[in-house]
Parts: C-alpha cells; structure tokens; sequence
C-alpha cells in the first residue's frame, strides 16, 4: 500500500517517517557512499525535509517500508535548482514554476529492488503522478546517478527527457531529467 504523507498527516507516521529517514541514510550514505550528506537521529535529512515535502511510503503489509520517494513543489526549493543547477541546460525552461514538482530522494530496500520489486516500484511512481495531478504540477523533474537511470526507468513507463549533460558529482556523474 502506498501511503502519501503530507504536512497535514505527518504526526499519524512519525515513526514511519523515522523508519523512512534512517532507511536513506541506509541506501544513501552506507550503500552508495555519498559523503555530503546529514546524518542525524539515526537517519539522513536534508534542508528539503520540510513542511512542503511529500513523502511516498510503498509499506508492506508486516509495515516496512519497500521503497519512498520524496516530492515537493520546485518553487519552493529543490535539490536539482538549489544544490545542482549546472545539470540543467541554460535554454531550459526554468524549474522554479507553480506547476513544476521535484522528486528526490527516491530509494527502494533490497526487498523491492529487482525484478520481484518491480510491482512496488511502479506503484510508487503511479503514485507521484497522482500526487503531481492533485497539485496541478505539469512536469517532474529532479537528478539521477547515470548509474541509477536504466535499472529506474526499465518498464516504468515515464516519458523521460534530460535538461542537461550529464556532469561528475562526488560520487558519480548526475543527470538532470
């Protein structure tokens, strides 16, 4: 089951979301190895962990998370704009716009990589399409690992198109789409 949490509902999954928190540290800091991150309370949060973001649980029936992914509304901030704006093409349309959403953060536990976590994955994402629709965002953007970009879009159905060319980044080289 997909649960969708917003500023308005964020009390009721405390401990999911702390759950969620600690598993991005997991996938983030101990698996992939990014440095620059901010490890705190057991978990990874970033300065877009804030009263606009929207939080995707895929929650398994025994109620681990499966896989998350974090939207919000790109005039507000974003991690593409703010953090990594060289990734985006300077005749691209700007992202800071009303109808312009970012997704970050989006990580899947070992249980929901693969092919048997194909399903999960793919309701997640059916899930940000909702989410973006409900908040009449018109585009989806956010950045990827290269090394990240096959294995996510195999199957997935998204339209994807880049910003930019792809650069390095401490841990990779990152894609604006």
């Amino acid at each position: 089951m997909i649960h969708v949490v917003t500023k308005h509902n964020r009390l009721a999954y405390k401990d999911l979301l702390s759950e969620m928190h600690r598993l991005r540290r997991v996938h983030f800091v101990d698996e992939r190895g990014w440095t620059g991150m901010s490890v705190r309370e057991g978990g990874e949060y970033d300065p877009y962990d804030d009263e606009y973001a929207i939080y995707l649980l895929a929650v398994e029936p025994n109620g681990t998370i499966a896989c998350s992914m974090r939207m919000r509304p790109a005039l507000t901030g974003s991690v593409l704009g703010d953090v990594f704006p060289h990734l985006i093409a300077e005749d691209e349309a700007s992202i800071y716009a009303s109808d312009v959403w970012e997704i970050s953060r989006y990580f899947a536990t070992g249980a929901a990589r693969g092919r048997t976590g194909a399903p999960r994955r793919a309701e997640i994402r059916l899930a940000s399409l909702e989410v973006a629709l409900k908040h009449r965002a018109k585009r989806l953007v956010g950045m990827i690992d290269l090394e990240m970009l096959p294995p996510m879009l195999d199957g997935s159905g998204w339209r994807v198109r880049t910003l930019g060319l792809p650069a390095p980044y401490d841990e990779g080289v990152a894609q604006a789409v």
